[in-house]
């Protein structure tokens, strides 16, 4: 299920709300609830994102914002990073 930029310009920070609904997306796919997403959350040790999981983000993140911070050959330890990432 994947969701496009234009299904969250109404929220004050584009770019936070989807990520954390990319983050509840991979949550709904263990069939787990989320947890609130903050950012200063950690994606591995926090949220508990194994390899695939961070791959199939990595892979929301090219598809919605045509760039991810992978690619990019960073690899961001926190929510908050990852917002920086397409804030900046």
């Amino acid at each position: 299920m994947r969701r496009t930029v234009d299904q969250f310009v109404e929220t004050k920070s584009t770019g936070h709300q989807a990520i954390v609904r990319m983050i509840e997306d991979l949550f709904a796919y263990r069939g787990e609830a989320p947890p609130e997403i903050s950012l200063a959350l950690r994606l591995t040790e926090d949220l508990d994102l194994d390899s695939l999981e961070l791959a199939e983000l990595s892979a929301m993140l090219e598809e919605d914002f045509g760039r991810d911070p992978y690619s990019a050959g960073i690899v961001p330890d926190t929510v908050g990073e990852l917002v920086s990432f397409f804030e900046s």
